[in-house]
């Protein structure tokens, strides 16, 4: 099971070595992007003096932090530096690499509740929504589990793009509205997720179920009419 604990923990452990991947991590978290543009082209100004002909960053590196192996373009995601995602993405970065635990860059903008990066990556039609991590979550069934106003955030803009669906589920055949039920082991009076989660996930069911009415009175229309 990936835990809070372990994101906190491993989050912002930034390499210590001032060699090329921890540099572009360290210009993503300022949104540099003149160093990051340097970085990746290798036209960045030497680390050290006898250093010569820098080598660009390889942009899905995976060495810039101490204990945690993800590349800049999830660490961008991850910590909502939605401006970064389009600039490395044009550099050819993978939208879907994933980490040891299966989350890629949405999953983790979904686990943070990071809605601006989400309706970046939610622009770029080669992410996938549906992928499911190492616990058999997609991004909307991370995001719906969150308590903040931003986990609510994401979750509407996850509904709202069309491409995540209220209909999701994980491993075991739960949808959203199912783990935010109460189980055997929650704590008597406090509420799963955000306390406006159900009423958003309750809103786009029911959006959904308009649009289903619909298409199905039009295919009965077009099967009803005759032939010309």
């Amino acid at each position: 099971m990936i835990t809070l604990v372990f994101f906190i923990a491993t989050a912002f452990c930034l390499g210590t070595v001032d060699h090329g991947p921890t540099l572009l991590l360290r210009a993503i978290a300022k949104i540099d992007v003149e160093t990051m543009e340097q970085l990746l082209t290798g036209t960045a100004p030497a680390i050290h003096p006898q250093t010569s002909n820098v080598e660009p960053v390889f942009v899905d590196n995976t060495d810039g932090m101490e204990k945690w192996k993800i590349t800049p373009f999830f660490y961008a995601a991850f910590t909502n530096k939605a401006d970064v995602l389009c600039l490395l993405r044009a550099h050819g970065a993978n939208v879907n690499w994933r980490d040891e635990q299966g989350f890629t860059a949405v999953h983790a903008a979904a686990f943070k509740g990071a809605a601006e990066a989400l309706s970046v990556l939610l622009s770029f039609n080669e992410v996938n929504l549906t992928a499911a991590d190492a616990d058999g979550l997609t991004p909307l069934l991370r995001a719906c589990q969150g308590r903040t106003d931003d986990h609510l955030a994401a979750v509407r803009t996850l509904l709202q793009s069309g491409r995540a669906s209220v209909d999701e589920r994980d491993a075991q055949g739960r949808t959203c509205s199912q783990l935010l039920e109460p189980t055997a082991a929650s704590t008597p009076g406090v509420t799963r997720g955000h306390p406006g989660m159900r009423a958003v996930l309750a809103e786009a069911t029911a959006r959904r179920n308009m649009a289903r009415a619909a298409a199905e009175a039009a295919a009965r229309r077009g099967l009803a009419e005759p032939d010309i």
